[in-house]
């Protein structure tokens, strides 16, 4: 199998865990308070994440030369989410994953808007699958 070919396959697996994740998500939106739960989900994906970078390349100086960058891109990152699971609670699944999947197209345009990114073909077919 070619490298480019699992890479398809990897983003579509991702795709399709994203899409489950939000008929979940909305089981447990009522359930659990939104900063809790992803007090947790970043808790562990700190961790995870943490692993993977000290057993490859590790974990050097010149990754902290900035560190108000990590905390900027957690907050904004944590926001979405507890924002996400706050949505969840009053809207359904589907519109919720759909707003999703929206927002690649939404990068796109602004992107093309703010600094005059061109998106091939290729781009707009995955934007359109997706």
């Amino acid at each position: 199998m070619s490298e480019a070919l699992r890479g398809h396959l990897a983003m579509l697996l991702f795709s399709a865990l994203v899409a489950g994740s939000f008929s979940l998500g909305v089981m447990v939106a009522n359930e659990i308070a939104p900063a809790a739960l992803n007090a947790a989900r970043f808790g562990i994906a700190a961790v995870v994440i943490g692993v993977a970078a000290l057993a490859t390349t590790g974990l050097q100086r010149v990754h902290f030369r900035a560190p108000w960058r990590f905390a900027v891109l957690g907050g904004l990152f944590g926001g979405y989410f507890v924002l996400m699971f706050y949505g969840l609670q009053t809207a359904a699944p589907v519109s919720a994953a759909a707003v999703f999947t929206l927002v690649p197209v939404m990068s796109a345009v602004f992107g093309w808007l703010l600094l005059r990114q061109i998106t091939t073909g290729w781009m707009a077919l995955a934007l359109a699958i997706g």
